[in-house]
């Protein structure tokens, strides 16, 4: 799920991250955890296991 789309974020974000926004054409760039955002919820996961009994810790 992601948020509504705001044209003034859009102004304001591409003012903070200035010219590294022509490093990701066709593309984006990854900020935060990197398993939830290729939707894989890495910790939860784990979590879950370990109380299934799939992982010992």
């Amino acid at each position: 799920m992601m948020r509504d789309f705001l044209p003034q974020f859009l102004g304001y974000y591409l003012a903070h991250i200035g010219e590294n926004a022509l490093k990701s054409v066709r593309s984006y760039q990854i900020e935060g955890d990197y398993t939830t955002i290729i939707d894989l919820p890495l910790l939860p996961l784990l979590a879950f296991l370990r109380a299934e009994g799939v992982l010992e810790f």
